[in-house]
């Protein structure tokens, strides 16, 4: 939370995350499989219960959903899958004030259909050229496509456009990067 906190205070306009299961099939937010490199455990995060991660700092995102829903965008990267996680989802987003101000992405495709079909808002992430990525974001309805930075280019982001559905690139770290990425037209950059 505190890092989310912060990059608030520094003005992002949006906020990317992971989300994966605890024991007790919550969704909370932490990119590692495991405990042991944010927090010198061996265990895995879907071998503890919510309760006992958020002693442990970790937050749940209902928490996320509630702290930030209605100020920046938020880019959920599920990393547990299918039809449980979508449903769980759905769940931490019911009845909560955050509009248009989030979207759901996911490396397994199965999962960003489900979460599609459940009339969830979505976008399109994948890291190698998929040949029609515009065309199949049209069909999920998806907010935006989420490519890696090396497969982003003018006639990508010129036909994302032309469709409505922005270009959120990731993961630039190095401002002639950046610089690449926005002179291109991308809208978001992680």
């Amino acid at each position: 939370m505190e890092a989310f906190e912060e990059a608030v205070r520094a003005g992002a306009d949006a906020v990317e995350f992971d989300a994966r299961f605890s024991s007790d099939r919550r969704l909370v937010v932490i990119h590692d499989e495991t405990l042991l490199r944010t927090h010198g455990r061996p265990e895995r995060v879907d071998a503890v219960s919510a309760a006992d991660l958020h002693l442990l700092g970790v937050p749940s995102l209902v928490e996320v959903f509630d702290a930030f829903g209605n100020g920046v965008i938020l880019d959920v990267e599920l990393k547990s899958f299918g039809k449980r996680a979508v449903l769980a989802l759905a769940e931490a987003s019911r009845g909560r004030l955050l509009k248009e101000r989030w979207f759901a992405t996911s490396f397994d495709r199965s999962t960003t259909e489900l979460a599609a079909g459940a009339r969830l808002p979505t976008g399109l992430l994948y890291s190698r050229p998929i040949g029609d990525e515009v065309d199949l974001a049209g069909h999920l309805r998806s907010r935006a496509l989420v490519p890696r930075k090396t497969v982003v280019d003018a006639t990508l982001v010129s036909a994302a456009h032309a469709a409505g559905i922005e270009v959120w690139a990731w993961t630039a770290d190095e401002p002639d990067e950046i610089e690449r990425l926005a002179a291109l037209g991308v809208d978001a950059v992680a």
